[in-house]
């Protein structure tokens, strides 16, 4: 008698949901957790039975039935169950009651409630996902941003020789569109990977999309009304201007798929938490009035190539760049939609200081980008490197160049004169570009080093990190866009010796630290 009884207390007062149920499923007996988790709590009449989702989930409740009844017990079978109208997510395990002529006269059930567990592992799911995508267009945007610098580099320069009465202008015109156009979907493949290639700053995102009110009311159309609210105070984060107008955009052509007869846009910012506390965070939140998401499609909306515009009109990577930016800068995205109700997502940025990370005010001056100075350029794509030391030839520098690190450093240590400005990839095999500027600053310790890159390898960077401050040309750029950055990037080096000064990375690898 007293075991019986302590066995029966271990079993009313065990998490886990355990019943006896009948041969057809109906419940004889069950402890309070199976009461809970089954909503047998009640005083609601009829059997208790355990409450299937759909058909799929009463055939398999009715499969394990019958082979209980045949004697056979079965473990972590999945079922979907509705309970208050919502649906949990089941491990039902059963094994056979059986008398003393082993007849099977009820059903042992044990349900564990695994809807978390499950929608955890489904998150897991889609980060490998994500993951792996992110990967692939890393790869992908490598090689196709060292082509696509040929490619407009090349017709920019056609462009310089051509008479502009010339008929194949508009050949070439049109391949320079095409280029950038290919640059701009290359790009999105960055963001999803969290690769962007660019230079964060502390900016008032009002500021970014006041700037675009005009473009945004041209690009939405005469049938949407546009609306910008501005925070009140403002904040600042910390991002990269192009790309937060980049998503902006991207926010507002999809915003305009969803409103084929018109409707009313609005991009609201504002500014939630106390400053310098964690929960300080500048939220930026892009509404429709449009047809709006269901679940499914809201589900699924910020994966790469998932589109429901079919494959003529979208290549689904609007929203999941939008994704990889905000991710990338720290912060978070979150959609809010139903279908007929419209669609609002929100890029949830973590809020900085005005002044954090503000740059120096060198007052460097932008002039045409010519000079005379000792260049190494650096670059493992040789029409590439043509390209860029024909450029900087015909603006008077005098160039030298490299397939790779190990080749740029032979030729350093041959020079009889320092150099004045290294131009290098960041990703090359062997020796990275980080790699090749420390031991070339190392041993001019004023060196002035302009990297380029079209996507930060995570192992390459690993191994020798690019400092924030480090001055970076993100390709695909144009003959004219290299010029003036070399320029600039000597005479802000120029002015900062003149000041006195050795920027905190140039020191470091000085140094050694």
């Amino acid at each position: 008698q007293g075991n019986e009884q302590r066995l029966q207390a271990v079993v009313e007062s065990s998490p886990v949901a355990i019943a006896e149920l009948d041969l057809h499923g109906t419940a004889r007996w069950w402890n309070r957790a199976a009461g809970s988790l089954l909503g047998w709590d009640g005083a609601v009449p009829g059997p208790r039975r355990i409450p299937a989702s759909d058909e799929e989930a009463a055939s398999a409740l009715r499969l394990l039935w019958d082979r209980t009844r045949r004697g056979e017990a079965t473990v972590g079978v999945q079922v979907s169950t509705t309970q208050d109208d919502e649906i949990r997510e089941l491990s039902v395990s059963t094994a056979p009651l059986v008398d003393h002529e082993g007849l099977v006269t009820g059903i042992l059930t044990v349900a564990e409630d695994i809807t978390e567990r499950q929608r955890m592992l489904e998150q897991f799911q889609q980060a490998e996902r994500l993951s792996a995508m992110a990967r692939l267009a890393g790869g992908v945007a490598h090689d196709f941003n060292n082509l696509l610098t040929v490619i407009l580099g090349c017709s920019e320069i056609l462009l310089r020789r051509v008479d502009a009465s010339d008929p194949l202008v508009t050949e070439v015109e049109a391949i320079q569109r095409a280029g950038q156009r290919a640059a701009a979907l290359t790009s999105q493949l960055l963001a999803i990977g969290h690769r962007q290639v660019g230079q964060s700053t502390v900016i008032d995102p009002d500021a970014v999309v006041n700037g675009m009110e005009p473009m945004l009311v041209r690009v939405m159309g005469e049938d949407v009304q546009v609306e910008v609210v501005p925070a009140e105070p403002r904040g600042h984060i910390l991002v990269d201007s192009a790309e937060l107008e980049r998503a902006v955009l991207n926010l507002a052509i999809n915003a305009r798929d969803a409103m084929p007869k018109g409707g009313r846009f609005v991009i609201r910012t504002s500014v939630v938490g106390e400053p310098d506390s964690p929960q300080h965070i500048v939220a930026l939140a892009a509404a429709d009035t449009g047809m709006g998401m269901d679940p499914e499609t809201a589900e699924h909306c910020f994966e790469p190539f998932y589109t429901t515009k079919g494959l003529a009109k979208g290549t689904g990577l609007g929203l999941a760049a939008v994704h990889g930016m905000v991710t990338q800068a720290g912060g978070q995205v979150s959609v809010d939609t139903a279908p007929g109700r419209g669609t609002t997502i929100t890029m949830w940025f973590p809020a900085v200081a005005a002044d954090e990370h503000a740059a120096a005010d060198l007052d460097v001056e932008d002039d045409a980008g010519v000079g005379d100075e000792l260049v190494l350029v650096v670059e493992d794509e040789d029409e590439l490197r043509r390209l860029a030391v024909r450029e900087l030839e015909e603006r008077g520098y005098l160039v030298l160049a490299a397939a790779n690190g190990m080749e740029a450093s032979q030729v350093a240590r041959s020079l009889e004169r320092p150099l004045d400005i290294l131009v290098t990839d960041v990703v090359m095999p062997e020796m990275s570009g980080v790699e090749l500027a420390d031991n070339l600053v190392a041993l001019w310790p004023t060196l002035t080093v302009l990297f380029m890159s079209g996507h930060l390898d995570e192992a390459a960077v690993a191994r020798h990190p690019l400092e924030a401050d480090a001055d970076l040309l993100a390709k695909p750029f144009t003959p004219d866009q290299l010029g003036r950055r070399v320029r600039q990037a000597l005479d802000r080096n120029a002015a900062v010796r003149k000041a006195g000064t050795v920027p905190e990375h140039l020191r470091a690898r000085a140094t050694g630290t």
